[in-house]
Formats: structure tokens, sequence, C-alpha cells
């Protein structure tokens, strides 16, 4: 199964995962901008649990961290940072079978303004 980061690596440089899947010992050693975007991700998820939904224009909902995915259909896998399950009405505390959206959310380290992968 692939990995969805398999699929971010390859558009950005397709040499990573070919040394990934072909030469398992081998690994590159991590950038400055990869240790840039570890801290970022676990600063942002300390700041996350005192946030409101607000940012994501919501006015409820329950968040999950740190989720483990997968697809057997797509053959791909994943770590999603978070998830956001919203249902209808202004409960605090909705059954599981209430939720009507699923919003997954990507920490990233670029800087405001510029798109990043």
């Amino acid at each position: 199964m692939f990995t969805v980061t398999d699929l971010k690596q390859w558009h950005y440089c397709p040499r990573i995962v070919y040394y990934a899947y072909c030469l398992p010992g081998v690994r590159p050693l991590p950038t400055a901008k990869m240790d840039l975007g570890r801290a970022a991700n676990q600063a942002t998820e300390a700041h996350e649990g005192r946030r409101t939904l607000r940012a994501y224009g919501l006015r409820h909902g329950r968040r999950a961290f740190d989720l483990w995915l997968e697809s057997e259909p797509l053959n791909l896998c994943g770590r999603l940072d978070m998830l956001i399950t919203t249902w209808p009405g202004s409960s605090e505390s909705p059954a599981a079978e209430e939720a009507t959206e699923l919003i997954p959310v990507d920490y990233c380290a670029a800087p405001r303004g510029e798109p990043s992968l």
C-alpha cells in the first residue's frame, strides 16, 4: 500500500520514493525544511486544542487528532493531522449516527498566501 506522503514526495522529488521502495536501507537525511515542518505540526497541534472552530467557519464539532486511515480500493494509507466531525442542530454531544460532515485538516508550514502540497 502506498502512503499519501509517497504521492506528495513523488510530486516533489521522485528519487525519494525510489529510495524508499527500491533501496530500503538508504534513507535520506532529514532536511531543514523537514525539521521545520515537523516542529510546525507539533506547535499547531498543541495550539489547536485551545482554539474554537470559528476559524473553520463552524459553530460546533468534534476534533480527532493523528488518525491513521487506509483505503483498500485506492491502495492508499496515511496519517491525517485532524478530523473535524460536524452534525446538524446545536447540541454539543450528538449520537455517533448523527454525524453529517467529516472535514479532513492537514497542517502545513507554508507561508500565508502561498499554496502547499
